[in-house]
């Protein structure tokens, strides 16, 4: 797994060969999966006013995608939660094929969410605690629930050690 901006380097001509190397490898230890997190860091649509670096980023990678074989072998897989930031040459049929839209959790799996990350909790959260949480998070992902409830526990630390040296004294 890389993200998209691992793959950028200060050298001129270094983010290409990086790709290159990428591709040489998964081929070479094929059946692989290529895939790029955040590739819209790696991939932006291309303009008049963007630099040439990405430009050339970007034919590259499309250029490596191109050569890729129809058998499958090497599969490349592209993440994004910002669609409009790709350039649209690289969403074209024979590069990336499939898009998948993974919306933000529901209500109910939100929920779900939040009792994973408090299961071990002691006390453990009511129900309807996690209910109301989860009705008051709209807008949030699973890694948003995961670091409400880390952030829930450290301030309970601090809350528990605070009162504890009060009552000590």
């Amino acid at each position: 797994m890389r993200k998209g901006a691992d793959c950028l380097s200060k050298w001129v001509g270094e983010s290409e060969r990086q790709l290159r190397l990428l591709f040489d490898q998964a081929y070479q230890m094929r059946p692989s999966i290529i895939f790029f997190d955040e590739i819209d860091g790696l991939a932006p649509v291309r303009s008049s006013r963007q630099d040439q670096i990405h430009s050339s980023i970007v034919s590259t990678l499309l250029a490596l995608m191109d050569g890729l074989d129809s058998r499958g072998e090497v599969v490349v897989i592209g993440a994004t939660n910002r669609i409009d930031a790709i350039d649209p040459a690289l969403r074209r049929p024979g590069r990336f094929d499939r898009e998948f839209h993974f919306p933000l959790p529901s209500v109910k799996a939100r929920s779900q969410i939040l009792n994973i990350h408090t299961h071990n909790w002691s006390p453990r959260p009511s129900k309807r605690l996690l209910h109301f949480l989860s009705e008051q998070t709209v807008g949030y992902c699973g890694a948003d629930l995961k670091a409400l409830c880390a952030e829930a526990t450290l301030i309970a630390l601090r809350f528990k050690i605070s009162s504890n040296l009060f009552i000590q004294r």
